[in-house]
């Protein structure tokens, strides 16, 4: 996809970097305050409510069943989070619809990140380094939210950031 270069050009390496830092804002949101970031003017959906989590579960499946998420590849499945995110963001969804989409679509940008470094730059030490922040800053979110497993068809979905995910439990 890139050549044989070691490292991307500065204008990929500059938008990895700033997906990774705004998924790294979010999830430490989510350990700092165990709740999904709100959109303005609403609260927080506490993560240490049963019911508001199952909640999130329930409609973070929901979004991947009605979406076909589990039934595409990568690519698409990129293209579908970024369309029903632009559709949400016109209104009229939920408070726990709307923050458990910006949820797939922070998993969504993780897994596009680890993509770019382990297939296309595995030799980069920026990206290494940039992975590995953001490995840091993330995965505790997703233990937070998951109770420390992510489902078969999440893996799926987003490879990329299951490996991640498990070489964290597996150093962490």
């Amino acid at each position: 996809m890139f050549g044989f270069r070691d490292n991307p050009d500065s204008a990929t390496s500059n938008e990895l970097g700033r997906q990774a830092y705004q998924a790294s804002q979010f999830m430490t949101y989510i350990v700092l305050k165990k709740s999904l970031p709100p959109n303005k003017g609403e609260e927080a959906l506490s993560l240490e409510d049963p019911s508001i989590k199952e909640g999130i579960i329930k409609c973070f499946d929901q979004i991947i069943a009605d979406n076909r998420l589990d039934e595409v590849l990568q690519p698409e499945a990129t293209d579908i989070i970024n369309r029903i995110s632009i559709e949400a963001s016109g209104g009229g969804k939920s408070q726990l619809y709307e923050n458990t989409l910006a949820l797939i679509a922070v998993m969504n940008s993780i897994n596009c990140v680890a993509k770019i470094f382990y297939v296309d730059f595995p030799k980069s030490k920026k990206l290494f380094t940039l992975v590995n922040d953001m490995t840091k800053a993330c995965m505790p979110a997703l233990e937070v939210v998951f109770l420390g497993d992510l489902k078969t068809s999440y893996r799926n979905i987003w490879p990329h950031l299951s490996s991640i995910f498990e070489a964290y439990r597996a150093n962490g």
